[in-house]
């Protein structure tokens, strides 16, 4: 795995900062990441629990800014 930068050109050339915004993989690393589907599995509890949450947080802050709303006309 190399960084990668960009020159004032628009070339790109090898870094050795650490600060990457650009990688790039050898064919070989590229095929073991695709080839790992651990890599790619999504939590499916940890997904259902944090949308879950993300879900109720949401229509309760609707509902109490309904509620402020209807008490700040009164």
């Amino acid at each position: 795995m190399n960084c990668i930068t960009t020159t004032q050109q628009g070339y790109l050339r090898t870094s050795t900062d650490f600060d990457c915004k650009l990688v790039m993989l050898t064919d070989t690393e590229y095929n073991n990441l695709v080839s790992t589907p651990q890599s790619l599995n999504i939590d499916t509890e940890l997904y259902t629990t944090v949308s879950g949450w993300i879900l109720l947080s949401f229509v309760s802050g609707h509902v109490l800014g309904r509620i402020l709303k209807t008490l700040g006309k009164g």
